[in-house]
């Protein structure tokens, strides 16, 4: 049967349209589902959870696109040097621009292990990180714990006040190198502080000085401790935590009373939201608990 230009035209547009209509409708099926990352996060915080104390306040986990998608932008020119954070907090769960969006899978694909915490208490961890730690649930744990630490610890108010304080007299250089030396301690704290909530949680032992030497290699960094650096060499910092693991093998640490808590997420926020729950309030009847 022949069939007229006319009729493989009218053809072939309705094609398209259904096409069209099932990769419509197949993006919607896929963006209203929770991603595994976030399912992975909330497994691991349930788990420190139970063991641990982890305050009051509610804690805030985003996973994003990473510091390499603020590089790759600037490399484009997409912004000026030194102003492109902004790209490193892209939601990658989401249609951007299409340059936006290669520069989001090409950081998913190049971005190394990192985390990140703010004074307010939102832990980032670039979807990257999840990538290479693959299966390691318990190294993704560590550094997860490790970001916990900070906020517990109000460490960027600690370095703020002593800038604003303590070391307020010093020439600037002085004063640089006196806060890069408080941050370098600051992350030797949190990295025990990871190892004793995990230690508590009932991971495996050393879990956490393993995390570091796979993070190190995996991440290229065999960096010796400078005076001017945020964090500690490779050396001085697998030193620290092994000391630190020797003294939990005489002196284990019991679990702590759990952190009872409700989970919420809104996809559109990319924000995963732990609110702990008081013994009073559960007492009362809440209906609040783990999700």
């Amino acid at each position: 049967m022949k069939i007229s230009i006319k009729d493989a035209k009218a053809r072939l547009s309705l094609l398209v349209i259904a096409v069209a209509s099932i990769s419509t409708a197949t993006y919607y099926s896929l963006s209203q589902r929770v991603p595994e990352e976030i399912e992975i996060l909330k497994n691991i915080i349930n788990q420190i959870g139970q063991a641990n104390n982890l305050g009051e306040s509610p804690l805030a986990f985003m996973v994003s696109s990473g510091s390499q998608a603020a590089y790759l932008a600037e490399q484009q020119g997409l912004c000026k040097p030194n102003e492109c954070d902004s790209f490193a907090y892209l939601n990658p769960f989401k249609l951007h621009s299409s340059q936006w969006d290669e520069l989001i899978r090409q950081s998913y694909a190049l971005g190394e292990i990192q985390g990140w915490a703010t004074a307010s208490g939102t832990v980032v961890i670039p979807r990257s990180t999840f990538r290479i730690y693959g299966p390691r649930h318990d190294f993704l744990a560590c550094t997860i714990a490790h970001e916990i630490a900070h906020i517990k610890r109000n460490h960027a108010f600690n370095r703020s006040y002593q800038e604003n304080h303590r070391y307020k007299s010093l020439a600037k250089k002085q004063m640089n190198i006196a806060l890069m030396r408080l941050a370098r301690q600051q992350e030797l704290e949190a990295d025990r502080d990871a190892a004793a909530m995990l230690s508590r949680a009932g991971f495996r032992n050393r879990v956490c000085q393993d995390e570091l030497v796979y993070m190190h290699k995996a991440n290229a960094d065999g960096s010796t401790t400078q005076p001017e650096s945020t964090h500690p060499g490779f050396d001085e910092r697998v030193k620290a935590i092994r000391l630190y693991y020797n003294i939990l093998d005489k002196k284990p640490l019991k679990p702590l009373e759990s952190t009872p808590g409700r989970f919420s997420y809104k996809r559109s926020d990319n924000l995963l939201i732990f609110t702990p729950q008081s013994k009073q309030i559960k007492v009362q009847g809440s209906k609040g608990g783990r999700a």
